[in-house]
């Protein structure tokens, strides 16, 4: 006899596969861009600087140019023109030469790491990650069951020294990595930069244990100080090619909402990725506006104008922190980007100080979700991206109050209470 059904409205969810079951619930109406508080939790591009008003524009000329295509779907590879766009522009910024057959657009970067995932990674497959790193990867590495190697990483990013005993305890085991995953500029979170001969180094260990490196470039155009550097898939390219895999994203620099970014890879896994990109391509309305501004020159300008911004922005965090941080708090200045990177005294649990941050009217990114293996309690990512200035520092002297209250607890303590 079969089995009773249960009652209405139950859903099966016992149904659910190994990568179902390992996702986290995720909350529906857990973001609206309109804070109600000073916000340093997510890195945002800043909604004043949005170009609503120029892309309006090239969406009207993308509807009445090619209005076939922006409504119909897309090539799986992308909008051609936009395609041959960004790979004039990764020539002249990053220093990539990047064939046709190299490049598939995605829906954001995000998209593109997804898939690099998919292809490459079993569950129980050994990746290494620089750690702390990014905590959508962190989310989905473990969503997808692979064993995360930590690797760690000092004021310039991935220590190369640690990163050759991770590659060699898992040759030990017999194991081979399927990627190094790395965000070598302005790196989120701890907006560190890797230095040009730890890439090349990067490389050397890439090759000598031939895996790939995973390389995710999303804030590369956002640069306040110093020179540019070579990708790393530059530099694999000067020695032949075929080892990195890069991917990257508009979302900081013209739109989020827009939902495009690209990924670079050998075009026998690029012709994988367009093998499982069964969405009738990228959306055309936004790649077919997207190319209407770009090659209107009006990219290169607006970049200008966020990294006056945003640098603007970072300095004003830097100094408020300087100002208003207890003695023991420590942090590095970035050349870039969207955060910094702060650690507090062992006696404060950034987790625990959380909801008291809430209360204080502002929020901010606990460690432990950039961390593998439950570290980070002393640790915090601020993003400064959002908020203006003058609420950074009233932000900033908030959040150093607490700490202070914080340290001055524990502190008590430890002195039994005297």
């Amino acid at each position: 006899m079969a089995q009773a059904a249960t009652r209405t409205g139950d859903a099966p969810m016992d149904l659910l596969g190994a990568y179902g079951q390992a996702v986290a619930d995720g909350d529906v109406n857990d973001f609206d861009p309109r804070f109600d508080r000073i916000s340093f939790l997510y890195g945002l591009p800043d909604p004043g600087s949005l170009p609503a008003a120029d892309v309006a524009e090239a969406v009207a000329t993308a509807l009445r140019n090619e209005g076939d295509i922006a409504l119909q779907y897309g090539r799986v590879g992308g909008y051609v023109p936009l395609v041959d766009y960004l790979r004039a522009k990764l020539k002249r910024t990053q220093m990539m030469d990047v064939g046709p057959e190299n490049i598939l657009l995605t829906a954001g970067s995000t998209q593109a790491l997804v898939f690099v995932a998919q292809l490459l990674v079993d569950r129980g497959d050994p990746i290494i990650s620089e750690d702390p790193t990014w905590p959508g990867g962190v989310s989905l590495f473990r969503q997808i069951g692979a064993r995360v190697v930590p690797a760690p990483m000092d004021a310039h990013g991935l220590v190369m020294d640690a990163l050759e005993e991770c590659l060699a305890g898992l040759r030990a085991e017999g194991l081979r990595p399927k990627f190094i995953y790395t965000i070598p500029n302005f790196q989120n979170p701890s907006g560190a930069t890797l230095p040009v001969e730890r890439r090349r180094r990067l490389l050397d260990l890439a090759a000598e244990y031939d895996t790939f490196v995973f390389e995710d470039d999303a804030y590369n155009d956002l640069r306040f100080d110093g020179e540019p550097l070579p990708s790393l898939y530059a530099l694999d390219a000067e020695r032949g090619g075929g080892r990195v895999i890069t991917i990257g994203t508009l979302s900081k620099t013209l739109a989020a909402g827009m939902r495009l970014g690209w990924v670079v890879a050998p075009p026998a896994f690029i012709r994988k990725i367009a093998g499982i990109k069964g969405d009738g391509g990228v959306s055309a309305f936004a790649a077919t506006a997207a190319a209407e501004f770009c090659l209107a020159g009006k990219l290169e300008p607006h970049i200008e104008t966020l990294k006056a911004l945003y640098k603007g922005r970072r300095d004003a965090m830097v100094e408020s922190l300087t100002e208003f941080m207890p003695e023991g708090v420590t942090w590095a200045v970035p050349d870039g980007g969207f955060f910094l990177w702060l650690t507090v005294p062992d006696g404060v649990d950034t987790r625990a100080l959380f909801p008291k941050a809430l209360a204080a009217g502002i929020d901010y990114l606990p460690g432990a979700a950039c961390r593998f293996g439950g570290q980070g309690a002393h640790e915090m990512r601020l993003a400064f991206s959002v908020m203006p200035e003058d609420k950074i520092r009233e932000g900033v002297a908030r959040l150093g109050k607490l700490i202070y209250t914080a340290m001055s607890g524990e502190q008590r303590a430890a002195s039994g209470g005297q």
